[in-house]
């Protein structure tokens, strides 16, 4: 058993993360409005308020997507049809993909 954890940092792709997620029979995802670091520092902090142009210059747009994988397998297929819907994670600007083992689910 496996955590996913998906950061997707530009708009407009979160149905398709979520229509592949379905097809492959992860169903029970949570997806999370997130904000980036970066902005609460460059906004939120006054410290850093003389930063703000260079901190406060990322996109806006953060959403996570967590749920728990039952097998390998699973991730292979997720990943296989993210890349033939056109979803790059290997560009950073797009987002980020993490698996994370899981010892025991209780």
């Amino acid at each position: 058993m496996e955590l996913l954890c998906i950061l997707l940092r530009k708009e407009g792709y979160i149905e398709d993360v979520l229509t592949v997620l379905t097809a492959t029979g992860i169903h029970d995802a949570i997806v999370l409005n997130a904000t980036n670091m970066r902005q609460i520092i460059a906004h939120d902090i006054p410290i850093f308020a003389g930063f703000k142009r260079e901190l406060g210059a990322g996109a806006d747009y953060c959403r996570l997507v967590i749920a728990s994988i039952p097998s390998d397998d699973t991730i292979g297929d997720m990943l296989n049809l993210l890349k033939k819907s056109g979803l790059d994670f290997s560009d950073p600007l797009l987002g980020s993909i993490h698996v994370i083992p899981c010892r025991k689910i209780v």
